[in-house]
């Protein structure tokens, strides 16, 4: 036990002591990715023939939004994520 009366406090810290923090993170992200494909064929004498056509979309899409009140402690956000 530390025979301190009194300790230096930054402001953060003073803040988390006297009733916690408020704080709120959000956080979207989206990707797409499209391909188009197209074809062609042909024969003769007057027989034959082909067309094909294709369209795909790949969609990856998230969104958060977390509101933090009167939190004992701060997330760490300095973490990478990846999906």
């Amino acid at each position: 036990m530390s025979d301190e009366l009194f300790t230096d406090l930054s402001n953060e810290q003073q803040e988390l002591v006297a009733g916690g923090a408020d704080f709120q993170l959000d956080a979207t992200f989206f990707a797409a990715q499209e391909n188009v494909l197209n074809g062609d064929s042909s024969s003769d004498p007057s027989g034959s023939n082909a067309w094909s056509n294709g369209k795909s979309t790949d969609i990856k899409t998230a969104g958060v939004a977390f509101l933090g009140l009167g939190a004992n402690d701060l997330p760490d956000t300095s973490k990478g994520y990846r999906y």
